[in-house]
């Protein structure tokens, strides 16, 4: 019994011993932690709780001044990796302004309170304290906003998931609890928002997002490994006219706040689904772009910022 309890803690400890899966599938099984670990400090903090010095610094640290701001949700968060790294190569820096489930629009709500907007406030103060700043880029997971449903593959079909929903609203809403108002209330958040921004002289580069999967990469290319053998590189994906339909309505939220203020689009899903083929799930290395259905490991971050011109042609502009 005691060489037993001993042989689990040994596996327990060590993470289940994953040097003895092939080097492929060591790859895919470590995607959930190929991420900032450290997220947790940050990602939910109250908005008595924000501070400058609580959220990480991207880029050069010995920088001279902050220049450029990351602000979203935990799709800002995924992707802050890859503007660390671009950020340090062109010797400048900027900070990751980020929170759980919290859409980077100025107002913008869900749930029972205004706790999310009052975070956002936060930041803009935040924000009005660093002068140097001159770029703001918006991320986050439009088409959940938007659309008011998760995403999910279910019987061979991308479709809404309705165990993963929430309802937008600001102040302008009638009422909280309808989804049918999101995109409505994702374009009237996104012209307070750049309006806010144009009055400080502050350029806006809004990310679109990434690809949802709808199955969990990791976990399900790493099944499929083990118990069929199949080769991970054939796995279902949606294409890029699937990323369309689903964002939708977010693209047209976008046309609409442009004709107000303007801002620079940046769309990596052009670079992950070429030719409208399946979206790419792996590396040219065999590593995950994404820990689960729709975030980014970082991995993930360091491709799509390298493959996508647009974010160093944004932070050259400094």
């Amino acid at each position: 019994m005691i060489l037993i309890a001993s042989f689990g803690y040994y596996l327990e400890y060590h993470d289940g011993l994953p040097g003895r899966y092939p080097k492929e599938l060591q790859k895919i099984i470590s995607a959930p932690t190929d991420k900032n670990l450290e997220d947790s400090k940050y990602m939910d903090l109250k908005p008595n709780e924000v501070a400058w010095d609580k959220y990480p610094t991207l880029g050069d640290q010995n920088a001279p001044h902050y220049t450029f701001v990351v602000m979203g949700d935990s799709h800002a968060d995924a992707l802050s990796p890859g503007f660390s790294l671009l950020a340090k190569q062109l010797g400048i820096k900027g900070k990751l302004l980020a929170a759980s489930g919290n859409p980077p629009l100025f107002g913008v709500n869900w749930g029972s309170d205004d706790t999310l907007s009052q975070v956002k406030a936060k930041y803009l103060e935040l924000i009005k304290a660093h002068p140097h700043i001159k770029e703001v880029f918006l991320v986050a997971r439009w088409g959940i906003y938007a659309n008011g449903y998760g995403y999910i593959y279910k019987d061979g079909q991308f479709v809404d998931n309705p165990e993963e929903s929430l309802a937008l609203w600001d102040k302008d809403s009638k009422t909280h609890d309808n989804i049918s108002n999101n995109p409505k209330v994702l374009e009237r958040g996104l012209i307070r928002t750049l309006k806010v921004f144009h009055e400080m002289n502050i350029k806006v580069y809004v990310v679109s997002d990434v690809p949802e999967i709808g199955w969990n990469v990791p976990e399900t290319l790493s099944k499929l490994y083990i118990l069929r053998g199949i080769h991970t590189r054939k796995i279902t994906a949606p294409t890029y006219s699937d990323y369309l339909k689903r964002q939708k309505p977010v693209f047209n939220a976008f046309k609409e706040a442009e004709k107000y203020y303007k801002f620079t689009l940046i769309n990596p899903a052009k670079h992950m689904c070429i030719d409208d083929k399946p979206c790419i799930v792996l590396d040219k290395k065999g590593y995950p772009l994404y820990l689960d259905t729709n975030h980014l490991t970082n991995h993930g971050a360091y491709y799509v910022v390298k493959h996508d011109p647009g974010f160093e042609e944004a932070l050259k502009t400094q």
